[in-house]
């Protein structure tokens, strides 16, 4: 296993085990608003693949090597609502007609979106929060970079990461 692998396999071990501290203060939060959830943390099993899927029809990426090593840690990963896609999801979740209205809105309206400035060669789909359309994660593959970037959007917020081991950082804080 390279230092890379290993370094993204820690911050995925942290992201784990920080979770019941996460996940109490959500739930913490939303019951003193009124909303009473249970929010498990789900951890598919790894499958092996080598591609991605991204938003143009047929057309798939290599896995980086970051990207390589958090889909051989798991499949698809739900924490705190999110669900940071399988790969074997992944392709059938671009297509579905929420992700695919969101998706075109954000490439119409949302001046400097990850999907207005790139084509969708180069866009793929990192995670979702399943019932909130607006919230997608996309990967994006960026002047001829190794590793993809990470675009956030939250409703109404956006945020972006250099790459997946910036990204867990961010989770992490």
């Amino acid at each position: 296993m390279t230092a890379q692998n290993e370094q993204i396999h820690g911050l995925l071990d942290q992201v784990m085990s920080d979770y019941a501290r996460k996940r109490f203060a959500v739930e913490r939060r939303l019951a003193e608003s009124g909303t009473i959830v249970d929010l498990p943390l789900l951890v598919d099993p790894p499958v092996p693949v080598e591609e991605i899927p991204t938003f143009e029809p047929g057309t798939k990426r290599f896995l980086s090597s970051m990207l390589k090593a958090r889909f051989e840690y798991a499949s698809a990963i739900t924490r705190l609502g999110e669900v940071w896609l399988g790969l074997p999801q992944t392709g059938e979740t671009i297509q579905s007609d929420s992700v695919q209205t969101t998706f075109s809105s954000h490439r119409r309206h949302w001046q400097d979106s990850a999907p207005m400035r790139f084509p969708p060669k180069d866009i793929s789909l990192f995670a979702i929060t399943p019932g909130v359309p607006q919230n997608l994660t996309y990967l994006v593959w960026n002047d001829g970079r190794d590793e993809p970037e990470l675009w956030r959007y939250q409703g109404m917020n956006s945020r972006s990461f250099k790459d997946l081991r910036d990204y867990l950082r961010w989770v992490l804080t």
